[in-house]
């Protein structure tokens, strides 16, 4: 079974595994055991686990971010999981890059360099090379442009490139950063076999964040603070524009 790439905004949205973690740190510096989360098997390749998140703006449009992380797993469960994954065309894909009304920031510059470009051979066939230059530099100027645009919106709309993930993928699961304001980074993760779980919790106990340890109490006071500092300052910064608004 696949699952499409629906984008998540909270931990609650992770596959439904029995064992779940919150560690610090970024995803990319865990550490795995040569196990398959699936099964239990020894793991000899590792599996990309694709993932895409929506991140909420209260006063601005929601943001989508992918994330990718490399997962150990044994040959008899990617098998599994290649065999029920089909990968999308790449016609697809560079389609895909057309769902964001920001691609025709790209369109009309890409327009504007073909009628320049079109303009330029006409001015070379007249003999005006004058003018046929500035044509071709005007040209340049179009498609750097295009091309910026192009790409800016080809990595902004990456997410709805991600492949699907099948049932075997969803054995490891994780969340994206789920840390409050001005706290260290920390993710959630869950994981479907035991004896994986057992050996991966091992191996990152340091970065493991237990709620109502002394580790996290530390954490919330000094995230406490820097918010003091913050609004203190910005209080400050309202109360000066106030006061030289009323003196001027």
């Amino acid at each position: 079974m696949l699952w499409r790439l629906h984008p998540q905004d909270s931990a609650r949205s992770l596959a439904p595994n029995p064992h779940r973690f919150t560690l610090r740190g970024e995803p990319s510096g865990w550490d795995f055991p040569p196990l398959c989360p699936n099964c239990g098997a020894a793991a000899t390749q590792r599996l990309v686990r694709e993932k895409v998140f929506r991140r909420l703006h209260a006063e601005s449009p929601n943001t989508y971010v992918t994330a990718s992380l490399a997962v150990p797993f044994c040959d008899d469960c990617l098998a599994a999981h290649r065999a029920a994954s089909r990968p999308g065309s790449r016609w697809g894909q560079w389609l895909a890059s057309f769902a964001s009304i920001d691609m025709l920031n790209a369109v009309y510059p890409a327009i504007g360099a073909a009628i320049t470009l079109w303009m330029a051979l006409n001015a070379l066939f007249d003999g005006h090379v004058g003018r046929f230059l500035a044509m071709l530099l005007l040209t340049a100027g179009f498609a750097a442009v295009a091309w910026f645009q192009r790409r800016r919106v080809w990595l902004r709309t990456a997410w709805l490139r991600a492949s699907p993930q099948g049932e075997v993928a969803r054995a490891f699961d994780f969340s994206d950063d789920v840390a409050p304001a001005f706290e260290s980074s920390r993710y959630v993760c869950t994981v479907r076999d035991a004896r994986f779980a057992a050996e991966f919790i091992a191996l990152n106990r340091a970065r493991e964040w237990v709620p109502g340890s002394s580790a996290a109490r530390r954490e919330r006071q000094r995230a406490d603070r820097k918010g003091w500092i913050v609004g203190a300052v910005v209080l400050a910064l309202v109360v000066a524009s106030v006061i030289d608004d009323w003196l001027g």
